[in-house]
């Protein structure tokens, strides 16, 4: 049963990208070819579908062909496989800042174009920018609801950076979060994030090792090592180091993570019982 399953899963999602290469192809392009010169019908093609109709088609698969569980990849907006899910922790979003404040790490700062502009600027110059912001990935149908980092030297080119989503779940299991994933409003609605509601959240640790372009889209973004266990270990000891943290589980992995990544697909999970005091405090 299972087989026919995945069969004709697999069907509807060819199905679906045949769907959207002729919808880009003969009502994008050729729209826009009949008012431009081919070439510039071309490139606007491009950043219309790159930027707003692709974007919106894969979040409507994604909402669609939803598997009932967390997800073991966040995605980019085109829809792509970006950094795996790796580290799990239960709490309240306050204790949570708290907590990575008392490590030495700094929240991120929303991407928007005044931060964009002050990154490009730490970039050029070679210059520190603790608060650097994170680009958009996607876990749920939705961005992430807060990151945090560490730098590595004086420049936003390296860092250790971890993003968290935020699922409204019980600390003592994940049997909400599972009934959640299975209900479209879930992946629809907005979900808001209070102070001191006890959340699950579900993080991404990677480490940024330079600039360079992203497969298959080729846009300019940070270059990541691909060794994103050791990036896991990393903040599990950093954590474990501050003693905020109790209840230390390891998932044990369903299979290896390989391509852009190499990883066990390991994932730990652990309770945030208190918060550190912040690691500049006197």
């Amino acid at each position: 049963m299972k087989l026919v399953l995945r069969f004709f899963r697999s069907l509807l999602i060819a199905l679906a990208v045949a769907a959207t290469a002729w919808f880009v192809a003969t009502q994008i392009f050729d729209r826009l070819d009949q008012r431009l010169p081919t070439f510039t019908a071309i490139i606007a093609t491009y950043f219309v579908s790159a930027y707003v109709f692709l974007p919106k088609a894969i979040h409507a698969g994604t909402v669609i062909f939803r598997s009932g569980r967390i997800p073991r990849y966040s995605r980019t907006p085109d829809g792509l496989s970006a950094d795996p899910v790796n580290i799990i922790l239960f709490g309240t979003k306050a204790s949570l800042e708290k907590t990575f404040e008392g490590m030495g790490w700094s929240e991120a700062d929303r991407l928007n174009a005044k931060s964009s502009w002050k990154m490009a600027k730490a970039f050029a110059r070679n210059m520190p920018y603790p608060k650097a912001p994170f680009s958009p990935l996607y876990l749920f149908g939705k961005i992430q609801d807060i990151g945090f980092q560490e730098p590595i030297g004086n420049s936003p080119r390296h860092r250790h950076h971890i993003r968290f989503w935020a699922a409204k779940a019980k600390p003592q299991s994940t049997s909400e979060l599972l009934a959640d994933l299975n209900d479209m409003r879930y992946w629809t609605s907005t979900q808001e994030v209070s102070e001191n509601e006890p959340l699950m959240w579900v993080g991404a640790a990677t480490k940024d090792i330079g600039f360079g372009f992203a497969e298959l889209t080729f846009k300019i973004s940070h270059k990541v090592d691909r060794l994103v266990d050791d990036e896991r270990e990393h903040v599990l000891q950093g954590l474990m180091d501050s003693g905020s943290v109790t209840d230390i589980q390891r998932i044990e992995p369903g299979r290896p993570i390989g391509g852009k990544y190499k990883s066990d697909g390991g994932i730990v999970t652990a309770k945030i019982e208190h918060a550190p005091e912040a690691a500049n405090s006197n």
